[in-house]
């Protein structure tokens, strides 16, 4: 990391005014690591990250410091650094050592009498930390981040580790972080998984921490390992395949992977694991498996998420949302404890605010929702999806508690083709091509018009294309062609802007912004529907839509057709309830509803709430709070909660 340095220093004529050059220089360095220090900025780590081509691939995105100083605050107890420096921390994926600074400081504030004195001492940097990453220009960063939180200290060895990544020279594939799961039978002291950074010396498995703490890749299947060519990528895929064979995870990505790979580092007794995480990570059902077999040894004790329209993530460079978890190892005190999720209305950007909001949360002025851990156990993670504690509680108990007697859709409909199956069978034509007499609902415009997209704001709709079959795709699209239906539910969703999140076409049509949804056994399903339409378009069937789908992004939320639309609640209507429904949609189907963010000024939604709740017996007071609630969350209007 310094050898140019070196070398440029060595080509100056020795004399006074090389010595005063040096001097000086060394001097400005060491007031410029102070200053950093001081406001716990992490320049290089930034630098770095923008820089590094890999990103994508590898999800080396970079935790921003007020982040660090935020997850490392609610990770270490004052009694965990009363314990330095017995108390040891490890970040399986360390990047450039943002987290490890962050602990470093949070230890010293907690402890100023022995690690206050100590940050950037031998003992913290030797004994305290250690780091393992895949970059080999990122490890040596970290090794002079935390050197240079004391320049003057002469360390003898640094516990940051290269690890290797990619194929060995075998042709086995290696797979970085994930190798820390435990050895294997080949690895030897003549292929070890990684090096120390500074020395070279080899390391053959991992230790068990006090603290595991980590913003690792979590990327999803398609995008992991892509820059390794399709060569090098399937056999580390094998490798990871090997690796967690016996394991819980999904193949979707490599979040619960990691989530594992942490519980392995963690001190059996006593340990503690804090992470950042996609906040679609710890809804998702494909990682409930995962999930399941962490609560079995672990209290989940806090989940912040953020709410914060400008900032939903505590990553830079991505664009996804974000959460902060801490789990600690089960005991009887905290055995029977609820999980705290806090939600932020903005989420800090500076170190010193992350600080303050900590503070506040520890000490209980942040109380958050508190949610019993038979909830988390049942996957119920319905905190992290609004910022309204009214919403959170309403919907839990209306939808989880199956107060209303909702069932998944899926449960009494056939719910598809999803629309990237229609698109595989079937290209568009205008509407006035009709060679084959199949049409399809192609556009989800909700604003306005835009070519031949007609914008789609009543719950009547109209076919806006024709459909002709691709070659060699016959059999496919006239399979598809039977699962053709009137009643279509939306595949895109920007909360922001939709108005309606089902519409009925006056005849049966396959979509590609829209999935059709057709009663299972109705031979006449029109009253079916026509009322079932009308109920997703109220306040009650819309916050079921937001309850089900992967909060992927704060206003573009991902809604999977298996996890997502098939589990949506709905009731299952008696006919007379079907009938009379149906009646108050043929009354407002040709009007125009405003977007769901203005729902308060919008008299046709209003009626179709009253509606549904005289029908279905529900209480129309408590509709009409959740609706004001609604028009209020960041998620829905995109813009910062009051």
């Amino acid at each position: 990391m310094f050898e140019s340095a070196v070398n440029v220093l060595r080509t100056l004529p020795p004399g006074p005014a090389t010595a005063g050059f040096a001097k000086t220089a060394a001097g400005a360095g060491r007031r410029a690591a102070n200053s950093l220090g001081g406001q716990r900025h992490d320049l290089l780590g930034r630098v770095f990250h923008w820089i590094l081509s890999t990103a994508a691939p590898t999800g080396a995105y970079y935790t921003s410091s007020a982040a660090a100083t935020f997850l490392a605050g609610l990770a270490i107890r004052p009694e965990d650094a009363e314990r330095f420096p017995d108390f040891t921390i490890v970040d399986p994926a360390c990047g450039t050592g943002t987290l490890l600074m962050a602990t470093a400081r949070q230890l010293g504030y907690l402890n100023p009498e022995e690690a206050g004195g100590q940050v950037g001492g031998k003992a913290l940097i030797e004994d305290v930390l250690r780091g393992y990453d895949i970059e080999a220009a990122a490890v040596q960063l970290a090794a002079v981040a935390l050197g240079l939180m004391n320049p003057k200290v002469k360390f003898e060895r640094m516990g940051i580790h290269h690890l290797k990544y990619g194929r060995d020279a075998g042709g086995t594939g290696v797979a970085g972080s994930l190798e820390l799961m435990g050895k294997r039978a080949a690895v030897s002291l003549l292929s070890p998984m990684s090096e120390q950074v500074d020395t070279g010396e080899a390391v053959l498995e991992a230790e068990r921490h006090d603290l595991v703490i980590m913003n690792p890749p979590f990327t999803s299947d398609s995008r992991r390992h892509k820059h390794l060519g399709k060569e090098v990528q399937k056999v580390v895929k094998d490798r990871e395949e090997e690796i967690f064979k016996y394991e819980p995870v999904s193949r979707e990505g490599s979040a619960g992977m990691f989530l594992l790979l942490a519980e392995r580092l963690c001190e059996e007794e006593c340990g503690t694991l804090a992470t950042v995480l996609p906040t679609a990570a710890v809804g998702s059902p494909s990682a409930s498996q995962v999930w399941e077999k962490l609560l079995k040894t672990f209290h989940l004790e806090t989940v912040v998420t953020s709410h914060d329209p400008s900032r939903i993530l505590f990553s830079e460079n991505t664009g996804i949302s974000e959460s902060l978890a801490v789990l600690r190892r089960l005991n009887e005190d905290n055995r029977d404890k609820p999980t705290r999720f806090i939600n932020l209305k903005s989420n800090p950007s500076e170190a010193s605010d992350a600080l303050r909001v900590v503070r506040e949360i520890n000490s209980g002025e942040m109380p958050g929702v508190e949610w019993p851990r038979k909830r988390v156990e049942a996957n119920d993670w319905t905190p992290v999806k609004f910022l309204s504690p009214h919403l959170i509680n309403a919907t839990a108990k209306w939808f989880s508690d199956e107060e209303l007697g909702c069932v998944p859709i899926g449960e009494v409909a056939e719910v598809g083709p999803a629309g990237r199956r229609t698109q595989d069978a079937y290209k568009r034509e205008s509407p006035a091509v009709s060679a084959e007499g199949r049409w399809g609902l192609w556009f989800n415009n909700q604003q306005s018009a835009t070519g031949n997209a007609p914008a789609k704001r009543t719950m009547a709709a109209q076919p806006d294309c024709s459909l002709m079959t691709k070659p060699g795709k016959t059999a496919m699209a006239d399979d598809y062609w039977e699962q053709r239906g009137r009643l279509m539910l939306s595949v895109r969703i920007s909360t922001t802007s939709v108005r309606l999140f089902a519409v009925r076409v006056g005849e049966p049509v396959l979509g590609s912004g829209w999935v059709p949804a057709k009663h299972r056994t109705l031979e006449n399903p029109e009253d079916w529907e026509k009322a079932m339409c009308a109920y997703l378009n109220s306040t009650v069937g819309y916050l079921g839509v937001l309850w089900v789908v992967n909060p992927k992004k704060l206003v573009y939320p991902n809604l999977p057709l298996d996890d997502g639309m098939r589990a949506i609640p709905v009731p299952d209507f008696t006919e007379d309830q079907a009938a009379r429904l149906a009646r108050i949609f043929e009354e407002f189907a040709d009007q125009e509803l405003e977007r769901f963010r203005n729902a308060e000024q919008d008299p046709v939604r209003k009626q179709l709430d009253a509606s549904v709740c005289e029908v279905l017996g529900w209480e129309l007071e408590e509709v009409e709070k959740a609706r004001r609630a609604l028009c209020r969350e960041p998620s829905v209007t995109g813009r910062p909660a009051e």
